[in-house]
């Protein structure tokens, strides 16, 4: 195996995330990548994971902040340009996360920061999170990705992940809540500094290429970007669940509203997207009658 360093120096997540997948699809032979990237501010959760239980879906629509699903596992995450993303794309037959993350705990050793790796593939400094962690395979590539709390606005992290208390109901894939902390709480650092103490490890610790970082210049695949805007991907890939709000009771499924009762309900919302204002248009002037649902049922994001 053999790695090339890259940087994206784009700042739009459905950009970035798109580039990640074009690299993981079209990686060739043995060769893999290192890649390091940015994102404008957004919440990113993981391909199984319900957005609605994961996230104040509302509260990001207010906000005007993007809503995105990554192709691999894991938990939801705050992005913003105080977040630095790590992404090993690598040969399947290399995939070994703690590998890989041991070369980040490296890498952030050697700026003197004293952080270990925990079972659950995350890193830590004392009792507080510093990254998260998340894998994906395919017949042939692997990717092992990390998202770093380098100097993150902390309090819309907090806000951004806060759920509703409405009753939803079904087989989620939670994330695991722990208290977090950014890594210039204990060094002056930034994300260029941490970026290049990252890169440094991996020349020192992995069959790296000789050639010197390179930026990627290309715009990603313009239907792979467009996946990660669509609405069919970010809430229609969600899996079933209930909502149950008072004597209103949905069953949604794929992001839209598969039954739902009392009947007279499910004849008026049947194939309606869960979300307030397709509800609202399909209720009609039935809708104060239906008020706590509606209110409980947000303006996706």
């Amino acid at each position: 195996m053999q790695l090339r360093l890259l940087r994206s120096p784009l700042l739009d997540p459905a950009a970035n995330l798109a580039q990640e997948e074009q690299l993981f699809r079209s990686r060739p032979g043995d060769e893999g990548y290192v890649l390091l990237y940015r994102n404008s501010p957004c919440v990113v959760i993981g391909r199984n994971q319900n957005p609605w239980t994961e996230c104040d879906v509302q509260w990001l629509a207010e906000q005007e902040v993007p809503l995105l699903r990554r192709m691999s596992g894991g938990g939801a995450v705050w992005h913003d340009l105080g977040n630095l993303n790590i992404s090993f794309i690598l040969p399947r037959k290399e995939y070994d996360p703690g590998r890989f993350l041991d070369v980040v705990v490296a890498g952030l050793h050697d700026l003197g920061l004293p952080v270990s790796r925990c079972s659950r593939q995350s890193l830590w400094i004392e009792d507080r999170k510093v990254a998260g962690s998340a894998f994906t395979l395919t017949g042939h590539s692997a990717l092992v990705h990390a998202c770093l709390l380098v100097d993150a606005d902390l309090s819309r992290l907090r806000r951004s992940l806060r759920t509703p208390a409405h009753d939803l109901q079904g087989r989620f894939i939670p994330s695991v809540p722990a208290h977090v902390r950014n890594l210039a709480e204990l060094q002056p650092v930034d994300p260029d500094r941490v970026g290049s103490a990252l890169f440094a490890a991996c020349q020192r610790l992995l069959p790296v290429a000789e050639a010197p970082v390179a930026e990627l210049d290309a715009a990603p695949d313009p239907e792979l970007a467009a996946k990660y805007r669509d609405w069919a991907w970010t809430y229609g890939r969600t899996a079933e669940f209930r909502h149950v709000a008072g004597d209103a009771v949905l069953d949604v499924k794929h992001g839209r509203i598969a039954a739902a009762s009392p009947g007279d309900l499910g004849q008026l919302l049947a194939g309606c997207r869960y979300e307030r204002t397709a509800v609202l248009a399909a209720l009609g002037d039935q809708h104060p009658r239906w008020a706590r649902l509606v209110v409980e049922i947000p303006v996706a994001a």
